[in-house]
């Protein structure tokens, strides 16, 4: 139950993220918003046990 709990957390972090680099004009900051979405899709990935590198 914990882990789709945590699943969701972060799969709603990594949406976050994102809309954060899509609203943002800085392309540094863009770049790192992106970098930490990535960093919870990994999370997610973990969580669900795919293991895959695309």
């Amino acid at each position: 139950m914990f882990d789709m709990i945590d699943r969701a957390y972060y799969e709603r972090r990594a949406r976050e993220e994102i809309e954060k680099a899509e609203n943002c004009l800085d392309p540094v900051a863009r770049r790192t918003h992106l970098i930490m979405a990535e960093r919870y899709r990994q999370q997610v990935r973990e969580l669900s046990g795919d293991r895959e590198e695309a």
